[in-house]
């Protein structure tokens, strides 16, 4: 058989086009989980804060530790290693985001996806309501639209397992 390439081309092109329209070049998706905590907004912010512990209720967080400048500095380093939603470990730097009083920002670059993330608390009938908020674009952002039921499981799971440990620490 003897093959046209001009032929080929022209449907290798057809096949480029179609995933183009398929799977958008720049892709985008958000995850937020929301929980109300009855604890005071400090106490939960304090907890939040010591991102040594964070491996201790986010689910796929294997460790987290300061890299560089004073921690919760816009600039400072956030050195993450954590289990990706294909069950491989990834290592990556993140950097905190200048932000408002009652918000924690920090921006995680990997290879193929951006992933900018906000922590926010604020005074709610029976505690503190802490949301924590994150938004993905790059191409590997595809994959976590395909997993997104299981990525809010784990953004929900590690919010109720937050709640647990700042209210173990207040009774104890």
């Amino acid at each position: 058989m003897k093959l046209n390439p001009s032929k080929v081309a022209q449907e290798d092109s057809c096949a480029t086009l179609l995933l183009r329209k398929a799977i958008p070049v720049t892709v985008h998706t958000t995850l937020q989980a929301t929980i109300t905590i009855a604890a005071p907004a400090d106490v939960v912010l304090q907890k939040f804060r010591q991102i040594e512990d964070w491996n201790q209720w986010y689910p796929d967080v294997l460790s987290a530790s300061w890299q560089d400048g004073a921690p919760w500095t816009p600039g400072a380093k956030i050195c993450l290693q954590v289990k990706n939603s294909l069950g491989r470990t990834m290592s990556s730097i993140a950097t905190v985001q200048p932000a408002a009083p009652d918000v924690l920002s920090w921006e995680n670059r990997m290879p193929g996806l951006v992933t900018l993330c906000h922590a926010r608390v604020a005074a709610s009938e029976g505690g503190t309501r802490f949301t924590l908020d994150k938004s993905y674009q790059g191409a590997a952002t595809f994959l976590l639209q395909l997993l997104k039921g299981r990525q809010e499981r784990m953004l929900t799971q590690g919010l109720q397992n937050l709640a647990q440990l700042v209210l173990a620490r207040q009774s104890a």
